[in-house]
């Protein structure tokens, strides 16, 4: 991925480049500031936008600040927004807006294809990062394939030098060292809690102003991000998330289960006939309660207009209350209270 930026002050937000994934955040006073360094290292793990969720949000949503994450796969790009920052999308002419105004947590949306994604102020001309931390008062990105007005063609690039291990507080150069490619652990965890909607909605390479890093200007870099050649691995037989009752009841989420006193499937809209799990002996239960399903690497549940509601609680958390009709993601081990019944959200 390559970016085009405008270039900020010490008070405009930061925005991040690393792989297929671009992270603008817009830091407020009064709010703990965003490390420069572990957002970089975040970009670099498997599931980077779980671990970016997971890092900027390590204060708890109360302290998190208003970010707009955009990650590319293939044509598509999946778009995650907090706050009053706008993701634009052109596509054939046709222009859209994105944003997380009016969301406790943040606005989770899936563009199919896309021409232009920008994200905050105006970038005109603008700056190329193709990957790096900078200053940015906005950011425009182009679709995978796309030709720039220099001829060049929009591509993906793996992960290179890591910043300065301090929170950056005005433009500032990054060291650029090939010793200084780090690689990180596994780390499977998802993030806080969000509500999910899946809304299907109608780069540059060269020398600029020395503030950013640039993949291509590392000696070997070319050499040490070209993956080596493996064959891809079987695909699991066994569903990876299951849902157990409090009555040892276990139900893998392929991809979804439904639970009530008398759940009926007719009632939620989906491309797959989802398993259903039957509690018997509680009032206080509704005929159909609660979805909980898979989708991608995310669990999510949803009230489904229950009578008494639905809460969850996650790992280290207190419980929090759904809004009916509302998906809200959850991490393994979260527990999901009917009332006076209980489900737990579990990996195999």
């Amino acid at each position: 991925m390559t970016a085009r930026y405008a270039l900020g002050e010490a008070a405009d937000a930061l925005l991040a480049v690393r792989g297929g994934l671009a992270v603008l955040v817009a830091e407020a006073p009064g709010r703990t500031a965003v490390s420069a360094a572990a957002l970089w290292a975040a970009l670099a793990e498997p599931q980077p936008l779980t671990r970016v969720l997971e890092h900027l949000t390590s204060a708890g949503l109360a302290d998190a600040p208003e970010f707009a994450i955009v990650e590319l796969d293939g044509p598509a790009a999946r778009v995650v927004v907090r706050g009053a920052l706008t993701v634009a999308v052109e596509r054939s002419g046709a222009h859209d807006e994105l944003d997380g105004a009016g969301v406790a947590t943040w606005r989770e949306s899936l563009v199919p294809a896309f021409d232009v994604l920008r994200i905050g102020s105006p970038v005109g001309d603008g700056l190329p990062l193709e990957a790096g931390v900078v200053r940015a008062r906005g950011v425009e990105l182009g679709a995978p394939g796309s030709v720039e007005p220099n001829g060049e063609r929009n591509v993906e690039h793996g992960a290179v030098a890591s910043p300065d291990s301090s929170p950056l507080t005005a433009p500032t150069l990054v060291p650029l060292s090939s010793e200084t490619l780090v690689q990180h652990a596994l780390a499977e965890q998802l993030f806080e809690a969000t509500i999910v909607r899946s809304v299907t909605e109608a780069e540059l390479i060269g020398d600029h102003d020395g503030l950013t890093v640039v993949g291509a200007s590392i000696p070997g870099f070319a050499e040490r991000a070209r993956p080596a050649a493996v064959e891809a691995p079987a695909a699991p037989a066994a569903p990876r998330f299951v849902v157990e009752t409090d009555q040892g009841v276990v139900e893998p989420l392929a991809p979804a289960v439904i639970v009530g006193r008398s759940p009926s499937a007719s009632q939620v809209a989906s491309g797959a006939v989802p398993r259903l799990i039957v509690i018997r002996d509680n009032p206080d239960i509704s005929r159909t309660h609660v979805r909980i399903a898979l989708e991608g690497d995310t669990v999510v549940v949803t009230d489904l207009h229950s009578r008494n509601g639905t809460s969850v609680r996650l790992p280290g958390k207190p419980p929090q209350l759904l809004r009916a009709g509302e998906a809200t993601a959850v991490l393994d081990g979260t527990v999901v209270d009917l009332g006076g019944t209980t489900l737990t959200v579990r990996s195999r």
